[in-house]
């Protein structure tokens, strides 16, 4: 297969659309939004590699980005907590050795008070997921590269 079919095949089959529905995005101005998921409060570069280890002066994160946006309203209770509980919990290298972190990092666990507590303060949620990808290791044949 020529080069240039292959990739517009890999798109087309790799892409993933949102169903919008509702018309619930783009959030409507002054939108109260809680945020979730750890990876929000980092930049999640991963490629067990070379992709990686990608150093660069700035790592802009989502928590951050959606801060300086005048037409959201983030909670802050909630943001303060995932920052505070991701200083008690730090991200997980596997040691530094190449291939050595976990798929996932730990996420922090959500009790049902602080979920009923966090929706009646906000309009709307964003769950913000992160995954570790790369070289050799996220597509061999062992259940661990596909959980």
């Amino acid at each position: 297969m020529e080069m240039y079919a292959l990739c517009r095949r890999a798109a087309a089959e790799g892409a993933v659309l949102l169903k919008n529905d509702n018309a619930c995005l783009p959030f409507a101005r002054g939108t109260k939004l809680a945020v979730f998921g750890r990876a929000q409060t980092f930049y999640y570069k991963s490629g067990t590699g070379s992709g990686g280890m990608v150093h660069i002066d700035k790592e802009p994160c989502t928590i951050e980005s959606l801060e300086q946006d005048p037409a959201l309203q983030i909670d802050p209770i909630l943001a303060a907590q995932y920052r505070d509980w991701v200083k008690r919990h730090p991200f997980n290298d596997g040691g530094g050795r190449w291939g050595g972190e976990p798929w996932f990092q730990e996420e922090m666990p959500l009790e049902e008070q602080t979920v009923r507590e966090t929706a009646a303060r906000n309009d709307a949620a964003l769950v913000v997921l992160a995954r570790t990808a790369g070289e050799d290791h996220d597509n061999a044949d062992r259940p661990e590269a596909t959980a």
